[in-house]
């Protein structure tokens, strides 16, 4: 026992300091026996150096998919294990892996990372937990089948041809920005669409391909930037100020026309006992759009329409517009495909008669032309889920508390499973290539439950535009090859140097 006289010569500050030290290290040990069962199965899996606390965090820097695909190129199993910070990272790049875990009930939960989407821009079915993703999903599903989706073929008609008039004023200027010509027709066409509200925003050419790209920017980092994750950090840097002031644009163009469309729903249906297991056909019959469909749950608050409109117009305008830019580049690249997308267009359509429901089928071409745009750039290229359950792949098994992610850019280049992966070649599409290759080496909208649920509504899009604009345009590009079309990873990928594309008029 120390005495008085023995304690006055101590330094109080020395004695606060250690006593801080060995309460911390007897936290740190006793946490890190409690997850001893991660370490050790992460001691079975190759992976890069990772450092305590950081973990592999150095990789975030820099270019991160070049960076977790170098690791994956460098792997045997196909299996490379992470530590980003001190969450216990998976990265599977084989297909047989990749459909165990997609189709796993214990692993539907988005990854930790996610609730830093949720916070930033509110619990939507892109980052909701599976409680609430079921319940959402089953209400909104049957507004995303192609009976319903045919019967809006008119509206994706008439946006595409104001994209293609509005694309009069840039003919001929190289470099223009693509992307924020782009976004300005998917916003409007999935507000329009999925909530049946005007926003406008070709006609009055606003500012939303400046405002999402940043936004996208600002979420990964948020996500990826490992010293984000402390709230004082993030709450006190610039880009949460940056990406507040996007939001409140963004909430602000919505807000009333959404809150309007909420009031008025739930007094149509104040008189009537309408249940959210509403039958499919009577929906087929309603045409209910996907805002609609969630008003059907009588326990949903504004709140969380606001939440899931503002996510579902981020996402689903954002992907579909970079995809666009994605494939005019890639058209000018090619021009003997594009050619041959012409031809079909014309065949099918002539010069200029507006695409109808009943002549979406018979853009097999085009149709395969898409696929391999996505397969060589699949926009949400690197997903996470949280694994709740060991899960046994073999050789391997992913612990319960850790996660598995998917680098949809390597799995769709891996050579092992495509010939000549940088090679653009649409035939890979043709049903019997298809039939020889594993579902899993093109999940470009993922695979089993919880796939992407507009993919239907993402190629119904993209082939009207393209089959309106590639009859009004000739597309070029400065871009030589594949190998020139740098990606950078912002929450989605994008061209690092944009589209670099110009048009022609072809009459």
């Amino acid at each position: 026992m120390i005495s008085s006289e023995d304690f006055s010569r101590y330094d109080v500050r020395t004695y606060l300091v250690v006593s801080l030290i060995t309460a911390f290290a007897v936290w740190y040990i006793k946490f890190l026996w409690n997850r001893k069962y991660l370490y050790i199965y992460s001691w079975k899996v190759e992976g890069p150096l990772s450092f305590p606390f950081l973990g592999c965090g150095y990789l975030l820097l820099g270019n991160l998919i070049n960076n977790i695909t170098k690791q994956q190129a460098k792997s045997r199993t196909g299996i490379v294990r992470f530590w980003m910070g001190m969450n216990l990272v998976y990265l599977l790049s084989e297909p047989i892996h990749l459909q165990k875990v997609l189709s796993h009930p214990k692993a539907l939960e988005k990854d930790y990372s996610y609730k830093y989407v949720t916070e930033t821009i509110g619990e939507g079915l892109l980052s909701a937990p599976v409680n609430v993703w079921k319940r959402h999903r089953k209400l909104l599903a049957p507004s995303f089948n192609h009976r319903v989706l045919n019967t809006a073929v008119g509206i994706f008609t008439e946006y595409s041809v104001n994209f293609a008039k509005e694309l009069q004023a840039v003919v001929g200027k190289k470099n223009f920005d693509l992307y924020a010509w782009t976004i300005r027709c998917t916003f409007d066409l999935i507000c329009k669409t999925s909530m049946g509200i005007n926003v406008e925003t070709q006609k009055n050419r606003g500012d939303q391909g400046i405002l999402f790209e940043r936004a996208f920017e600002i979420m990964s980092y948020r996500m990826f930037r490992v010293w984000n994750h402390l709230d004082f950090v993030w709450y006190y840097s610039p880009n949460k100020k940056i990406f507040d002031g996007i939001y409140s644009k963004l909430y602000d163009l919505l807000h009333p026309l959404i809150s309007k469309k909420f009031i008025e729903f739930k007094k149509e249906l104040s008189g009537k006992h309408l249940d959210a297991e509403i039958e499919e056909e009577s929906l087929y019959e309603k045409r209910l759009p996907f805002l609609d469909s969630m008003l059907l749950d009588p326990s949903i608050t504004e709140k969380k329409v606001q939440d899931e409109a503002v996510a579902f117009a981020l996402a689903g305008s954002e992907t579909t517009a970079s995809s666009i830019c994605f494939l005019f580049s890639l058209l000018g690249l090619f021009p003997e495909v594009q050619q041959k997308v012409y031809e079909e267009m014309i065949d099918i359509l002539g010069p200029d008669r507006n695409v109808e429901a009943f002549d979406l089928p018979k853009m097999k071409y085009t149709e395969r032309v898409i696929k391999e745009n996505l397969r060589l750039f699949p926009i949400a290229a690197l997903v996470a889920r949280r694994i709740e359950e060991d899960i046994n792949l073999g050789d391997v098994i992913l612990p319960a508390g850790s996660s598995v992610a998917f680098n949809l850019l390597y799995i769709h280049r891996n050579p092992k499973y495509w010939t000549e992966p940088l090679k653009f070649d649409p035939d890979r599409f043709l049903p019997e290539e298809i039939a020889k290759r594993h579902p899993c080496t093109f999940i470009p909208f993922l695979y089993g439950p919880r796939n992407c649920l507009g993919w239907k509504y993402a190629f119904l899009n993209m082939k009207i535009i393209i089959a309106t604009v590639v009859r009004e345009f000739k597309i070029f590009t400065e871009y030589k090859s594949i190998e020139e079309m740098e990606v950078v990873f912002h929450f989605t990928i994008q061209l690092k140097n944009g589209p670099k594309v110009w048009l022609e008029r072809r009459r």
